[in-house]
């Protein structure tokens, strides 16, 4: 099977507090080895769900980034805590 291709992406809250996101994929063919009409079907690969926990905004605003090709600079920050200095400032 070729490459999956991204056909759309939900969100939505999770049991444990965080998110869900669950990924379907474009229809793609797929030949079926002793078809009698040449064995080319369109399939739909399975769908994958990736569940992230109540402290994971950085991490999921990152998937989503990656899986829709979106620049987010600074991301890295992004729900995290700033580090304290040593003069506690």
């Amino acid at each position: 099977m070729a490459a999956k291709r991204l056909d759309s992406m939900e969100i939505r809250p999770a049991e444990n507090g965080g998110h869900t996101i669950r990924h379907e994929f474009k229809r793609q063919p797929v030949k079926r080895e002793g078809s009698m009409s040449g064995g080319i079907y369109p399939e739909r690969p399975p769908s994958e769900e990736h569940v992230f926990g109540p402290g994971d905004g950085a991490k999921v605003l990152q998937h989503v980034a990656k899986h829709l090709s979106l620049p987010l600079p600074g991301i890295k920050q992004a729900g995290m805590e700033e580090p304290e200095t040593e003069d506690g400032e």
